[in-house]
């Protein structure tokens, strides 16, 4: 059981620690506080021993997420990294010592001296922390831990509730615990899935009236509320998701949401939304919704936009999930599909209409009555310059250059940094200022979701006509697609390659990407590049005369030796002297790189 009450600031609990000569060493007294001067950032080192670092923070400019908190452990002893600390706690310095949450923390950890940490807890806030977060708990549920420290109450504190990879088993006695907590604000929740042949149970409403934000992961209850401004339900395989009809009508009780993110959390099939099921016909009014990222099938957002009237969304997310290898035409029925995605997308408030319309004909046919068809106009997209990519290769088969990508991610803003924070896997919304717009689409191969070898060989005896003869022809699907819905071929000005982005490694691979954006002024990859990007970069640009815009290049990691550096502007300076002496005026734009 893992259930973990954050306190009220940032602080960082050490127990039985010093800092000594660059090391934080291992002592049985507790330490000063003003011990802790000079760079701390240094100490990144650990020596070996039982005595665990405990993180807690609630500030939700610096909160820290179940993932990050896994990220930071030191399997060797169970023990975080300092420096890991350090890039996610802000404020390393505010370590203090003496705080009597402290000391019920350490009974989880410390089982040896578990009896005199609990006498000296006294009657304070209970903290448990699972295998997945900062250390191991040595109790196997709640149940157990307060049979056994009978003294200390489970207390919920006022705003602020999180508990990190709690089992199914235990949400009876989560909820019960949260429906008396009357001033609850902030709800983070993330439960192991349940295993076993009944697998888990339907996910029940309940009302917070208080509750202002929701995260939750893999729970058997949705909260609602008029306060409700975000709410987040993401949901692993064979996990407790909502079927549609459930979720619009608990939905109906949040119509002040701003932000709605759904992650695999909506089962069903999606295709006939009219079909759904809901008792009212009526659609749900949401007009202050702002941010929508819909995850899982395909068809999912058209079917929310079909049952939710929404004002203009200015963050909207399309995650969807695509059946790669097995169309006998993919090229073909595939650009259809992402054209229907893409629509919903770009045009989310204007789809709404559609749906509306749809509704509306649906009812006269079934009932005979005469109708109006007159089909609503779909307006321009929103020009977003900024376009931002990011491209996960299935690496788990042989030649992942003639397979499928595990995911394509395009990503609009107006802004640099508003496309590149929306590439970054798992980012949630940010928010972005007052008016600002965005719109990512996340192409994913269902079959490479999963990956392992067993699942490899069968995406490897595919037909070759299933599969793409070049990876930048399937990169270049999605990202031609999104191009062209949005009108944009003379709006982009910037492209971006993400950090953790394949990059394309020769001509071939950017005239399938640049080809459709004649306006372009920069080009930033992030990723690593090496000599033959940047020289196959060149070569598409002289050969093919395009892009005649284009006045910068930057690659920020190409991990290349100056001799290779200089070898490269010989060959580019080569092929603009090449130009020159065919009497045309060009000159390649300005290339950019770094030796890091």
């Amino acid at each position: 059981m893992a259930f973990l009450t954050l306190a009220p600031e940032i602080i960082i609990f050490i127990i039985g620690l010093h800092l000594e000569d660059g090391r934080l060493i291992c002592t049985d007294l507790p330490f000063s506080s003003d011990r802790l001067g000079g760079d701390v950032e240094s100490c990144y080192e650990l020596a070996p021993a039982e005595y665990p670092l405990c993180l807690s923070a609630n500030a939700p400019e610096d909160r820290i997420l179940s993932r990050q908190s896994a990220a930071c452990v030191d399997y060797s002893h169970k023990l975080p990294r300092i420096f890991q600390l350090c890039h996610i706690c802000s404020r390393i310095r505010t370590l203090v010592m003496g705080a009597p949450q402290l000391w019920a923390r350490q009974a989880l950890c410390w089982p040896a001296r578990a009896d005199i940490i609990l006498q000296r807890a006294g009657a304070c806030l209970l903290s448990f922390i699972s295998k997945q977060g900062l250390c191991s708990c040595i109790f196997s549920d709640i149940k157990s831990f307060l049979h056994r420290s009978i003294e200390i109450e489970l207390i919920l504190p006022g705003v602020y509730l999180r508990a990190d990879g709690a089992h199914l088993s235990m949400s009876a006695l989560i909820v019960n615990e949260i429906l008396r907590a009357n001033q609850l604000t902030d709800l983070q929740l993330r439960f192991d899935v349940r295993r076993g042949p009944d697998g888990p149970s339907a996910p029940r409403i309940i009302s917070i009236p208080s509750l202002r934000s929701a995260r939750l992961q893999n729970a058997e209850f949705m909260p609602v509320g008029k306060a409700l401004r975000v709410l987040h339900i993401a949901v692993e395989p064979r996990g407790p998701a909502l079927s549609l009809p459930h979720f619009i009508s608990a939905l109906r009780a949040c119509p002040n949401l701003q932000e709605l993110a759904l992650q695999n959390a909506i089962q069903g099939e999606y295709k006939l939304p009219w079909n759904a099921g809901l008792a009212s016909g009526c659609p749900l009014v949401l007009e202050s919704l702002k941010h929508l990222t819909c995850s899982g099938e395909q068809n999912l957002a058209r079917a929310l936009l079909y049952w939710i009237s929404v004002s203009p969304v200015l963050d909207c997310h399309v995650d969807a999930e695509f059946r790669l290898g097995t169309t006998p035409d993919p090229f073909d029925r595939f650009s259809s599909e992402l054209a229907a995605e893409l629509c919903v997308l770009l045009h989310p408030t204007e789809v709404t209409a559609m749906m509306t319309y749809v509704r509306a004909r649906a009812a006269a046919e079934d009932t005979g009555s005469p109708f109006v068809d007159v089909v609503p106009d779909l307006p321009p997209a929103p020009v977003l310059p900024y376009l931002a990519l990011n491209v996960i290769p299935d690496t788990e088969v042989k030649d992942y250059y003639t397979a499928w990508p595990r995911l394509v991610t395009v990503a609009a803003a107006e802004d640099r940094e508003g496309a590149l924070r929306s590439v970054l896997a798992g980012c949630d919304p940010v928010y972005l200022g007052p008016g600002r717009m965005r719109r990512t689409f996340t192409m994913r191969n269902s079959y490479a979701s999963f990956p392992n070898r067993t699942a490899a060989l069968t995406r490897e005896s595919f037909p070759t006509y299933m599969r793409p003869k070049h990876l930048g022809m399937a990169v270049s699907l999605p990202f031609t697609a999104y191009i062209r819905q949005a009108d944009a071929d003379d709006d982009v000005i910037y492209l971006a390659l993400s950090r953790t982005s394949w990059v394309p490694q020769d001509e071939r691979d950017w005239l399938f990407i640049l080809a459709e954006l004649p306006q372009l002024r920069t080009i930033e990859v992030l990723a690593a590049a090496h000599a033959d990007c940047i020289r196959g970069l060149a070569l598409y640009l002289w050969r093919e005369r395009g892009n005649e815009n284009l006045q910068e290049i930057e690659f920020q990691r190409t991990g290349m030796s100056s001799s290779v550096v200089q070898s490269l502007l010989e060959e580019v300076h080569a092929l603009t002297v090449t130009r020159e002496t065919a009497d045309e005026e060009y000159h390649l734009p300005r290339i950019v790189w770094s030796l890091s």
